[in-house]
């Protein structure tokens, strides 16, 4: 049998899996005879996770797949003065990664502060810079040309001026093929509930894999019918 395109898969760590288990998109390549290309970064928040789509938007062809899972929000991006790259804020969260990653000694304590404050605080406005524009125009793209793509999102820490946004499938009602979970759960604590998220192979429990391709295919079918 011909196959039918690419399917890629965008994310931040939940877009990988364990080297003896293969990531549940893999599974959802192989049913679909397409083939397979893994974007997963590990640690990654939402704005390089839609660089990433945009550094391989030349590769993306008519009927190719893209499954998208987004990051958490109070995960955004910073930039060290020098250089081109744009980093996590999820490295500054954690003091243990210092020595993986000097540069952010160059970052005084008051600037990395301000970090993890804009993050945990008024995340909603750097969240509606990619989500109510920037992936609205690309969508818009994508469905022009052809290409199909589902997405999800990892959490509800959307914030704004320390006020939760409760509802983010009405505030970001511009979003196409956006996965729903029972109970108004988002992709983290879906996982969660159904014991999925055990941490035995990267976030999930081990063997729940072709399970969980399952589930996305069902949803990919809702949004793209036979």
């Amino acid at each position: 049998m011909e196959y039918k395109g690419t399917l890629y898969h965008f994310g931040d760590s939940f877009a990988t899996s364990c080297e003896f288990e293969p990531i549940f998109t893999e599974h959802m390549a192989k049913e679909m005879w397409m083939h397979w290309r893994g974007h997963g970064l590990p640690g990654g928040c939402n704005e390089q996770i839609f660089s990433e789509i945009l550094k391989n938007l030349h590769k993306f062809k008519k009927g190719d797949l893209l499954v998208i899972n987004w990051s958490y929000f109070s995960r955004i991006s910073f930039s060290i003065p020098n250089s081109t790259n744009i980093e996590s804020g999820n490295q500054i969260s954690y003091k243990r990664n210092m020595d993986e990653f000097p540069y952010l000694r160059r970052l005084s304590t008051k600037y990395k502060m301000f970090i993890l404050d804009y993050a945990n605080e008024m995340n909603y406005d750097n969240a509606s810079k990619i989500f109510k524009s920037h992936l609205i125009s690309l969508q818009h793209y994508f469905d022009k040309i052809g290409i199909q793509y589902i997405q999800t999102f990892i959490s509800d820490d959307l914030y704004f001026e320390s006020n939760k946004i409760q509802n983010l499938n009405e505030e970001f009602s511009g979003l196409n093929n956006l996965i729903e979970f029972e109970d108004s759960k988002q992709y983290e604590g879906w996982l969660i509930e159904k014991n999925w998220k055990n941490e035995e192979c990267c976030h999930y429990t081990s063997g729940i894999q072709p399970e969980l391709s399952r589930f996305f295919l069902e949803k990919y079918y809702n949004f793209y019918p036979k």
